[in-house]
C-alpha cells in the first residue's frame, strides 16, 4: 500500500477546507444542497443551509485557463437582498445580492463564501 505524502502542494488548501467544513454547520449534512446557475459550462456552484449558518461554493472546472460567469443566487434561500459575502478561502469580503452576481475564478480556483450574519451587512 502506497502512503500518502505529508508536504503535496494541496495539503494547505485541504487543511483549510477541513477548517472550514468542522466551522459551518452548513457543510457537515447533505441533504441541504441546492445547485446554482452559474450561466457557464466552467463554473460549478452550490449553496448549503443549516439554520442562520449558509455557506455559497462557485468553483472553476477548467484547469488551465481563468474563467468568469454569474452565480445566481435564488431567493428561495431566504437571504436578503443584499448581504456580505465572505471568502473562507482568500479572506476577502464583497457585496453579494440575492440575484445575478459576477464571479471571475483562476484555473482550478474556487470560492467557498460563508454568509454574514445580517446585522453584519
Amino acid at each position: 500500500m502506497k502512503r500518502r505524502s505529508p508536504k503535496g502542494p494541496l495539503l494547505p488548501l485541504i487543511r483549510r477546507l477541513n477548517e472550514i467544513r468542522r466551522a459551518h454547520p452548513a457543510l457537515q449534512r447533505y441533504e441541504s444542497l441546492r445547485w446554482l446557475d452559474t450561466h457557464s459550462e466552467h463554473l460549478i456552484a452550490y449553496a448549503k443551509r443549516e439554520g442562520d449558518d449558509v455557506v455559497l461554493t462557485v468553483v472553476n472546472l477548467d484547469p488551465a485557463n481563468e474563467q468568469e460567469g454569474l452565480c445566481i443566487v435564488p431567493t428561495e434561500l431566504g437571504l436578503p437582498e443584499t448581504f456580505l459575502a465572505v471568502d473562507l478561502l482568500s479572506d476577502s469580503t464583497h457585496r453579494w445580492r440575492t440575484g445575478r452576481n459576477y464571479v471571475g475564478l483562476p484555473a482550478g480556483g474556487s470560492h467557498v463564501i460563508a454568509v454574514a450574519p445580517e446585522e453584519a451587512a
